[in-house]
């Protein structure tokens, strides 16, 4: 517990100069109004709309993506810092919604670190299962990426992950998510049981 004390604190004072960008864009991806899940997909088709429409090269793309993160990383601070943009005065409650959202990115974080390992651990424990995930999803990715265009694979990965947290906050994922993982659960515990089955005969 006091490592991650730590963690969310080297965090809050890595973005100290975003957190009056980090609340209002909080607000956005958490789904607080009804219009912002329109403004989420509204933005990213209107990106991917333009990279249709100007079909620059790969490289060309990722040097523009990496200009603009780069611009946004100097500027942004910069406008909110008073310059431009007069921020709202940081009070208690600015803090504690800031502090809850570096809590909730580091913890998120973890729970990936955690199935990351929990899976490679799957190589060792439960070989046949951990192929068989494996294999089965490179060859269902092979297959998607062969027959849907990849820019359309591309806007519907990046759309989902910007919707994941507002999903996540309705309760949408913890829905139909449950359901998907009672189904792979069940598939696991039913190549268990045959791998048991197996060995005893």
């Amino acid at each position: 517990m006091a490592e991650e004390e730590v963690k969310i604190a080297d965090l809050k004072n890595a973005l100290q100069s975003w957190r009056d960008v980090l609340l209002p864009l909080h607000s956005i991806l958490q789904w607080e109004k009804q219009w912002h899940p329109f403004s989420i997909v509204g933005c990213t088709t209107t990106f991917f709309m333009m990279l249709w429409l100007l079909e620059p090269s790969l490289l060309t793309t990722i040097a523009l993506i990496c200009l603009t993160i780069t611009v946004s990383e100097f500027c942004v601070p910069h406008l909110y810092s008073g310059f431009l943009i007069r921020p709202e005065p940081w009070t208690e409650k600015h803090e504690q919604r800031y502090d809850m959202i570096c809590r909730s990115i580091v913890l998120n974080k973890e729970k990936l670190c955690i199935t990351y390992r929990s899976f490679c651990l799957l190589k060792s424990t439960r070989q046949r299962l951990y192929y068989t995930i494996l294999i089965s999803a490179l060859v269902f990715m092979a297959w998607l990426g062969n027959n849907v265009d990849n820019m359309l694979l591309t806007y519907a990965l990046v759309t989902f992950v910007c919707l994941v947290p507002g999903m996540e906050n309705k309760g949408i994922l913890r829905r139909y998510g449950g359901l998907l993982t009672d189904k792979i659960a069940d598939m696991a515990m039913t190549s268990i049981k045959t791998d048991a089955k197996n060995k005893s005969e």
